[in-house]
Order: C-alpha cells, then sequence, then structure tokens
C-alpha cells in the first residue's frame, strides 16, 4: 500500500499500523479503519485466493445491505474480535511449516519473523470461517447489530 495515505480514525495511518506487520479480520477488515474494506488483504495468501476473494466479497456485500438496513454510517471491526482473531493467526501461522521449517521468504516480517501473507489452514476452513465469523466481527455504529 505504498504511496497510497490510508487514514482511520483519530488520524491513525494504515502505514503506520501496519509495520512491521499487517493486519487484518479475514484480510478484509482493519481495526481502528472504519468503513475500509480489503480485499485479498493480510493471511489471504493460498493456492485458491479466488475462493478467498469470493468470500471476502460477499462479507462486504452483507455488511453493506446490513448498513443499510440499520441505517448506519459506520462499520468496522469489533478490536477484541480483531485481536483475539490476528492472535490466533499469529499462533497458528508459528506453528505452520511455513515457520516450523525454517524458511527465510517474503510471507515472514522481516524474512524470518512471523507470517503475514498465508491463510495457516484449509481453503475450506477460510470459507467456512468467514461465513460463520465474519458478520459477528463487526459493528456498526459501534454497536453489533441485535440480530447478528
Amino acid at each position: 500500500m505504498n504511496g497510497i495515505d490510508i487514514r482511520g480514525r483519530d488520524g491513525r495511518e494504515l502505514a503506520k499500523e501496519w509495520d512491521p506487520k499487517p493486519q487484518a479480520f479475514f484480510g478484509t477488515l482493519a481495526k481502528g479503519f472504519p468503513n475500509l474494506f480489503l480485499i485479498a488483504g493480510p493471511n489471504t495468501g493460498s493456492p485458491g485466493t479466488s475462493e478467498m476473494v469470493e468470500g471476502q466479497v460477499d462479507l462486504i456485500i452483507d455488511v453493506i445491505q446490513k448498513a443499510r438496513e440499520l441505517g448506519s454510517g459506520s462499520v468496522e471491526v469489533d478490536p477484541d474480535v480483531f485481536d483475539a482473531f490476528n492472535e490466533d493467526m499469529r499462533r497458528r501461522g508459528d506453528a505452520s511449516v511455513l515457520v516450523l521449517g525454517g524458511c527465510n521468504s517474503y510471507y515472514r516480517v522481516g524474512g524470518d519473523g512471523a507470517v503475514y501473507t498465508h491463510w495457516p489452514d484449509t481453503m475450506e476452513s477460510f470459507v467456512v470461517r468467514l461465513a460463520r465469523e465474519g458478520m459477528q466481527g463487526v459493528r456498526f455504529n459501534g454497536r453489533k447489530p441485535a440480530a447478528a
């Protein structure tokens, strides 16, 4: 995202938030950046990226439709849900062959740090988890909708 100045709540800068490790909720929502949707964000790399993108687009459409229904001017990921999700990504990435194999590569921060590019499980698990957990992690005008 070099060269693009993305600002969120209280003037926070996405480039600074993502230094040294980008994080997002299912690669789609960034904590502290209301109304920002990402496609193929952090932890969405895999051989089946098109399936991930389709799931992300479905979530974005569902969120926008729910926001319209609720008359919400603001949508964002719940900070606690975001933190728990990204801790799970870190833990699972650290336990994967991407780290345990001892490789130094682009998919690890600084070549040998945390994994931030790849989904640490199967494509099916991404699609299932996103469908099950995606909307539950979204807040509308700072609140979880009663129907979610």
